[in-house]
């Protein structure tokens, strides 16, 4: 039976139109990216094309309709618990079965149901393997760019720590052996008043001793944490996600534990946005006033709950900003599925 033979009533036209307007939902939702269309939106043309195949199934009574049901269910796969998608084959093929039998009158086609039914929990099995091996790729990406900002933040711990035992060592040796020697030149510019390369030495050694000193001092002031780098090594080339970085140019964080902390609350709505939220865009903004430096990171995910209820995650990064004198808070809006803020108090 060709494409435009249909056993009803109905006129070429309508089947043409359900074949034409099934074809681009299905091919639509086939990409499982998120950085073009939103998730809303997929979800939209997956119920299209759902209750396009019903149509269908009411329209003609040919097996394309099972052909149609096999691209289906390996799209679901990608959208769906395993629960649902694996829910959907019965589901289908006991309504293809009762079509054919009570509403197309043609009996019932157990062999076509067994046939087409194997091919379905291929396609699922499929795109299921599929699935994992795009969400291990997304997890090992996320991993090695926590991985490269935690490195370059210890990489600025260990100068820090670098330039204190300097400055330590400057302070407490050099700076011992030129008070020293300043104090022996003092005594021997008055034993010998006369002898004007004594005074020299004496006016050099104090110099020295001076410019030591300063050395020390500026060393052992706190340097500001590179804290836009280490973010842009977090963020760069997320799967499915795009991060957008607005941070304030004059900020510093000098305190390295509320670095980390804030490092480690981008991580987490980071990671919460990928896995949870299924979002497809994060931004994070960060500004600082004279009293403190307040963090929000908000994403545009589609699952958002009345009630958060915070995890492990969430709950040891609020007894991390607690430990550095910062507060952490979360909240679900509606132009944002879900938004952190970091409170650092200077």
């Amino acid at each position: 039976m060709s494409l435009l033979d249909s056993r009803n009533s109905s006129s070429w036209w309508v089947l043409f139109t359900l074949h034409c307007a099934l074809l681009p939902a299905l091919l639509f939702v086939t990409n499982e990216t998120r950085q073009h269309f939103s998730l809303a939106s997929r979800y939209t043309g997956l119920g299209i094309a759902v209750a396009l195949l019903v149509a269908l199934l009411l329209q003609e009574d040919n097996s394309i309709i099972l052909i149609y049901s096999i691209m289906l269910s390996a799209i679901l796969a990608f959208y769906l618990p395993k629960w649902a998608y694996y829910s959907y084959i019965p589901a289908f093929l006991g309504l293809y079965l009762l079509a054919q039998a009570f509403y197309w009158h043609n009996g019932w086609r157990w062999v076509d149901v067994a046939l087409f039914g194997c091919f379905h929990l291929f396609a699922l099995v499929l795109s299921e393997r599929m699935n994992q091996e795009q969400q291990a790729k997304e997890n090992l990406q996320l991993a090695n760019n926590q991985l490269a900002a935690t490195s370059h933040l210890l990489s600025q711990a260990a100068a820090e720590r670098e330039r204190i035992s300097l400055a330590r060592e400057l302070h407490d040796d050099v700076g011992h052996h030129l008070t020293s020697l300043i104090l022996m030149l003092d005594v021997a510019r008055r034993t010998h008043p006369q002898d004007d390369n004594l005074a020299l030495c004496y006016q050099q050694a104090r110099s020295c001793l001076t410019s030591v000193r300063e050395v020390v001092s500026d060393k052992r002031q706190l340097q500001p944490v590179a804290i836009q780098t280490t973010l842009k090594e977090l963020t760069r080339n997320l799967p499915n996600l795009t991060v957008t970085l607005d941070i304030a140019s004059d900020l510093k964080v000098e305190d390295l534990n509320q670095a980390h902390c804030l490092l480690r609350t981008c991580q987490e709505a980071i990671t919460n946005a990928l896995k949870h939220s299924q979002a497809s865009l994060v931004n994070i903004k960060i500004v600082q006033t004279a009293d403190d430096i307040v963090a929000t990171i908000a994403d545009n995910g589609g699952h958002c709950p009345s009630l958060v209820n915070p995890g492990n995650g969430l709950l040891g990064l609020a007894e991390r900003a607690s430990a550095c004198n910062a507060e952490l808070s979360w909240n679900c809006t509606q132009a944002r599925c879900f938004q952190l803020v970091l409170r650092i108090k200077l």
